[in-house]
């Protein structure tokens, strides 16, 4: 993600498959100067439109740590409900040692 008015690399965001689960994950991670700008929540909902209405998934994914209190704003600001947390080992995950929270949207969601 470039910034317009700065042309600076601030941060990337985008969808990938998550582990073997068969769900697509869409994710942002953005430099700290670029926090509270309202970016993560742009990109993640450009990444979660692409997922549920281009490819037309019925659901797309979003993996959080679990002190990251910031991230699951975003999730919840893009209609993402909380499932569970899971080890990367239930994922099939290629970090079986992580722990996350998982967010889920439907794509029949309101």
């Amino acid at each position: 993600m470039i910034e317009k008015e700065s042309h600076r690399l601030i941060g990337i965001a985008g969808a990938q498959p998550l582990g073997t689960t068969g769900d697509l994950e869409i994710g942002w991670i953005f430099s700290r100067v670029s926090w509270g700008h309202g970016y993560a929540t742009e990109a993640g909902g450009a990444a979660m439109r692409h997922v549920l209405e281009t490819l037309g998934r019925p659901r797309v994914v979003a993996i959080i740590d679990p002190p990251n209190e910031a991230s699951k704003r975003v999730a919840a600001r893009l209609g993402m409900t909380y499932e569970a947390r899971y080890t990367g080992v239930q994922l099939g995950h290629r970090h079986p040692e992580i722990v996350v929270d998982l967010f889920f949207r439907d794509r029949d969601s309101d």
